[in-house]
């Protein structure tokens, strides 16, 4: 091997790349790499995903995975029993209170009124995170589920034997492709419940009904489901009449619904307590803060002394 047919193969090759570029055939390889890989995730979405998606209609709206408490009360209307799989109460978007919505939409997913259903930033967060686990076999794949996919994910039972990255991409495809299909069904019932309805009125009716279906879904921890049996059971009063705090820290709750336990670990709840302003900033006034923190001091005590009372509840009835 000669120093002169080294030269003649760099001058070669130098050659060949000034010809790709000046031909543009550069990209050829490129679109032809590209090309496979989105063939063969458009086959892969079309075997794996699309052909094994649920059925959803209004009737597993209504149904679906949602159980209720039934009651035995006594003639001036106390209730006396509770009998339950799952200790729930479906209440109407209407009686739940604005702020409490705010709360739950400002803690899982900010951008609930604007976006279609898939959130575009979150998604391809979870893009990253998905590579991040791929590469170094560390990183926690979620985190980018708007509340209309973890409506679909609870009430199709979508995460139900999942049990690795590949299940969970899985799981993740078939709520982006199932979030189209649950607003097609909303929207029909909203048009049969009221014809001749605008499409902006449309709109928010069906961002409403999702929101409705996902908070009397949720598990907030104690064997409470949804938010009205939330709040009976931490605050004792209805979902209605709930407050800024209350709704604060209920909202906190389905992300670790054992982390926050107001019975368990009442002072996670105060110390991991975010006070901002309005415009976002953070309350420097020791008099505001402590006045809102004793505020909620002073119902996870109330909450305690709630449940030491006893519900007399009976799970798992049937």
């Amino acid at each position: 091997f000669s120093a002169g047919s080294w030269g003649n193969g760099v001058t070669r090759v130098r050659n060949w790349t000034k010809h790709m570029f000046q031909s543009g055939q550069r990209w050829k390889p490129l679109l032809y790499i590209w090309g496979s890989v989105l063939g063969i995730y458009l086959i892969w979405m079309y075997f794996a995903v699309a052909t094994q998606l649920p059925v959803i209609t209004n009737d597993t709206l209504q149904n679906g995975n949602f159980s209720q408490t039934s009651t035995v009360s006594d003639r001036n209307g106390e209730v006396l029993y509770r009998f339950y799989e799952e200790n729930r109460e479906f209440v109407d978007f209407e009686n739940i209170a604005p702020q409490a919505i705010n709360a739950f939409v400002a803690m899982e997913d900010q951008s609930f009124w604007e976006n279609g259903g898939v959130d575009l930033k979150w998604l391809l967060r979870n893009v990253y995170g998905t590579i991040q686990r791929t590469l170094w076999m560390n990183a926690r794949i979620g985190g980018a589920s708007t509340i209309t996919q973890q409506l679909l994910k609870n009430i199709l039972a979508l995460d139900k034997n999942e049990s690795g990255m590949y299940d969970t991409i899985v799981r993740k495809h078939k709520e982006w492709l199932l979030v189209g299909k649950l607003a097609d069904v909303i929207k029909s019932d909203v048009r049969k419940e009221n014809p001749g309805i605008s499409s902006s009125e449309l709109a928010r009716k069906q961002k409403e009904r999702v929101v409705e279906l996902y908070i009397n879904f949720i598990y907030l921890g104690n064997q409470t489901h949804g938010i009205q049996a939330a709040s009976q059971s931490y605050f004792a009063k209805s979902a209605k009449d709930l407050n800024i705090v209350e709704s604060a820290i209920l909202a906190s709750m389905p992300q670790s619904p054992s982390y926050y336990d107001l019975y368990k670990n009442p002072t996670r709840v105060l110390w991991d307590f975010s006070i901002t302003a309005t415009d976002g900033s953070k309350i420097v006034s020791w008099d505001v803060y402590n006045t809102i923190v004793n505020s909620i001091g002073n119902l996870v005590f109330d909450s305690k002394n709630t449940i030491s009372k006893s519900n007399n509840s009976f799970q798992n009835f049937t």
